[in-house]
């Protein structure tokens, strides 16, 4: 028999993440927008950013459109539950910039 495919489970299995569940991850680039949040709210945010959605189709076109486009309106919709419209780019921004130093 000839191996074709070798596949490894990175996530937290041979690779260990150190920043937590993203709802904490969140909270701490909210923090660096100086934007003060208890880790509550932001899972608050998080159950109605997912009911919308849900509601939106936004779940069922995960791997069907851009990474980018995906996590750029769920992060819309977790900042709009927390009622910050206006810090959607720079929230991305500094989002992608801590996770490219991992």
């Amino acid at each position: 028999m000839t191996i074709k495919a070798v596949l490894f489970d990175l996530g937290n299995t041979l690779v260990k993440y150190d920043f937590g569940v993203p709802e904490e991850v969140f909270q701490r680039v909210l923090t660096s927008l100086g934007i003060s949040r208890s880790l509550d709210d932001v899972n608050v945010a998080f159950l109605k950013a997912a009911k919308e959605a849900e509601d939106l189709n936004l779940l069922s076109s995960f791997g069907k459109m851009r990474c980018e486009n995906y996590w750029s309106q769920w992060d819309s919709l977790v900042l709009r539950a927390q009622g910050q419209k206006t810090m959607k780019n720079r929230f991305i921004a500094i989002l992608c910039e801590n996770i490219l130093k991992l």
